[in-house]
């Protein structure tokens, strides 16, 4: 069977209101392909880095509020 995992990127149709909570649609998947398809492909199809540094002011890891 095809790994769905490797073929697979989240997307997100913001800031409509009509969508699946991306919470609700990633929990169908294995645990095992979860990080690959919300995270781990689009970074190694666009060369992206794993971690990026925080900007000045930012405390690395926290929700920044938009306004």
């Amino acid at each position: 069977m095809m790994d769905l995992g490797d073929n697979l990127m989240f997307s997100t149709d913001y800031p409509h209101w009509s969508y699946d909570s991306p919470t609700y649609a990633i929990n169908r998947f294995p645990a095992d392909q979860r990080e690959r398809i919300m995270r781990g492909n689009a970074t190694a199809l666009y060369g992206l880095p794993p971690t990026v540094p925080a900007l000045p002011g930012e405390r690395p890891g926290a929700a920044t509020a938009q306004g």
